[in-house]
């Protein structure tokens, strides 16, 4: 995929001013229909304004999305920010996928060390600081942060139907395990696995507690995907990802995807397809998938965009119409679950569903539109 890794997504702010998208007078927003649920990916929203966090939302409800997803990655005293992005996710009638990251905070030391920090990090990822092991976790201290969110969340009266337990952790760019510019040796890739087993299982654990969200979902990292043609080398990536995850249903004579105490309910997946190519490039990223985690548990598509300068594209169909090209290779590919599909995102100046007035695009008036005809023709 052309320069995917300059999307730095999730943990950078990307974002331009808007203003409010109003809802349409005197009628209830529109659902999705059928197989596939639509979300909106914003990441970093404590960062933004409370009147760019309601234009936001407002945006999102208007055309027409069901869920929201944001991450928490930040240390105890910022969660009463998180959790009123959360209140008002729900008071615009969004189900919530939370993404549950590392943060600084679970770590020993007073300043920890992140892996690969400084320019060459920045070039790659958008950011200079590098990124934390997973396998040098401070579990106790990452679970003590994850139940102050918890709690806060329940005392607010306030339910996350979803959490994503890491994000992109194939991926140099959120996991200090993957090697930098070098390919992955088998050590290194047991390292990475054992990291984010511990990491998945402290976290499964803690929120499936019956004082907290027994009944939410749970879903293994996105997966990026970058050694499916990413402009990688040397890698920056550990290579199959499916491969990696569906190891953890025997790694060290455990099952970290399915035991007694957890189980985890679908895998998952980013997907962003070739401009020129939507239909073969998504089809070959969920064989992937599929061929190393099966088809008994959803996929959630976690990420998916299109960028605005690529459309339009070879064959001169706009981005909206790319739309219906994406989803109607959804629901016809061979498997037969998915969960919810999430657009990245909602503002960037190339990703984005609304312009820099705050107006909604036609790719996101198209992004339910078309999710609602791809399955009404599959029905």
């Amino acid at each position: 995929m052309t320069s995917k890794a300059r999307r730095f997504r999730l943990c950078l702010s990307l974002g331009c001013a808007l203003v409010a998208a109003p809802l349409p007078a005197g009628t209830a927003y529109a659902q999705a229909t059928g197989q596939f649920e639509i979300g909106v990916d914003q990441s970093n929203m404590i960062w933004e304004s409370k009147p760019k966090q309601a234009s936001i939302f407002a945006g999102i409800r208007a055309m027409g999305a069901r869920w929201f997803r944001d991450s928490f990655a930040y240390p105890p005293n910022r969660i009463p920010d998180f959790v009123d992005v959360v209140r008002q996710a729900k008071l615009a009638h969004l189900k919530m996928l939370v993404v549950v990251l590392q943060d600084a905070s679970d770590y020993d030391g007073a300043d920890p060390k992140a892996e690969n920090a400084g320019p060459a990090f920045k070039k790659r990822c958008g950011w200079p600081g590098g990124s934390f092991k997973l396998s040098r976790i401070d579990l106790t201290k990452f679970k003590n942060r994850l139940r102050g969110l918890l709690a806060a969340l329940k005392a607010a009266h306030l339910n996350v139907d979803a959490f994503e337990i890491g994000n992109e952790y194939d991926w140099v760019c959120f996991n200090g395990d993957v090697p930098f510019g070098r390919p992955a040796t088998a050590k290194d890739i047991l390292i990475a696995k054992r990291g984010y087993a511990r990491f998945l299982e402290a976290a499964a654990v803690t929120i499936r507690n019956p004082r907290f969200f027994p009944r939410a979902k749970i879903i293994t990292f996105g997966m990026s995907h970058a050694d499916a043609g990413w402009d990688e080398n040397p890698p920056h990536h550990l290579p199959n990802p499916a491969a990696f995850v569906a190891s953890l249903r025997n790694l060290d004579g455990q099952n970290y995807l399915d035991n007694a105490r957890y189980r985890i309910d679908g895998y998952g997946s980013h997907v962003y397809p070739e401009s020129n190519d939507i239909a073969r490039s998504t089809i070959v990223t969920l064989a992937k998938d599929t061929a190393a985690l099966g088809s008994r548990l959803p996929v959630w598509i976690t990420e998916f965009g299109l960028r605005r300068e690529q459309f339009p594209n070879r064959q001169g169909i706009s981005r909206a119409q790319a739309m219906k090209v994406f989803f109607n290779t959804l629901a016809g590919a061979k498997r037969t679950a998915f969960g919810p599909v999430f657009y990245y995102n909602y503002d960037s100046p190339s990703w984005g569903l609304a312009d820099a007035r705050g107006k909604l695009l036609p790719a996101a008036r198209a992004l339910v539109r078309e999710c609602h005809t791809c399955m009404s023709k599959a029905r």
